[in-house]
């Protein structure tokens, strides 16, 4: 009898996958969007733009990684017709089904606003003041991470050249938001404001799928993430 992953035995003590430490990166956003607010012809857009410069106390950084509260996922699928044959029907794969929308959710802070980098970038879609649609050149970024990580994960260090463990890295491709919500704003509550973004993308796909050995005995947490030989 061949292997099996998930007989009993070999799943005893093992650790689960957790949705509770999960981000979103979006790189080269701020090199994006500062070339986009140079070149659009859409109105005002390059007074937006360094209007959220400003509020960010000067500058954006050129990734943005947004820690995330709760996040749905894009799911792929495909449309499936019944074609007769003889007294019975089989199934038979048509196309790829339209990809939905999915939410995201974040904290917001004073210092590195990213909901006011999220408006700006819904600017680009559409600036509601002047009625103007944006172009896809202009908003539509080629390509987002999204990450899941392990249970003892580090923080994660930009100027790191090191490969940050993770457990699974999947790519975003053709990523835009549709709708920014800054939910209720309550002169009762002083709870953190989370905001909620919904992005449209074009396709995900896995780029990377890391093992993890919680019995290792290792001095760092990092070094219990096993990497694939080659990235998909």
């Amino acid at each position: 009898m061949g292997k099996n992953i998930f007989q009993t035995r070999r799943v005893n003590n093992q650790q689960t996958i957790n949705s509770n430490r999960f981000s979103i990166r979006f790189d080269n956003l701020h090199s994006f969007l500062s070339r986009a607010a140079s070149t659009s012809i859409l109105p005002h857009l390059k007074q937006r733009y360094e209007a959220t410069i400003g509020a960010l106390g000067g500058d954006m950084a050129e990734s943005l990684e947004l820690s995330l509260v709760s996040s749905t996922f894009p799911v792929i699928s495909v449309e499936v017709v019944n074609v007769p044959r003889f007294n019975d029907f089989v199934k038979a794969t048509t196309k790829f089904s339209e990809m939905e929308p999915f939410d995201v959710v974040f904290m917001d802070y004073v210092n590195g606003s990213a909901s006011a980098i999220m408006q700006l970038w819904h600017a680009f879609v559409g600036d509601k003041e002047t009625g103007a649609m944006g172009f896809k050149q202009d908003f539509v970024l080629p390509q987002a991470s999204f990450f899941v990580y392990g249970p003892d994960a580090p923080g994660y260090d930009v100027d790191s050249s090191a490969d940050i463990p993770y457990l699974q890295k999947y790519s975003l491709i053709n990523i835009f938001p549709k709708s920014v919500n800054l939910g209720e704003h309550s002169a009762e509550s002083a709870e953190p404001r989370k905001v909620t973004v919904t992005f449209e993308v074009d396709n995900v796909y896995p780029v990377r799928i890391n093992g993890y050995n919680y019995a290792a005995n290792v001095t760092k947490p990092e070094d219990r993430y096993t990497s694939s030989p080659t990235s998909i």
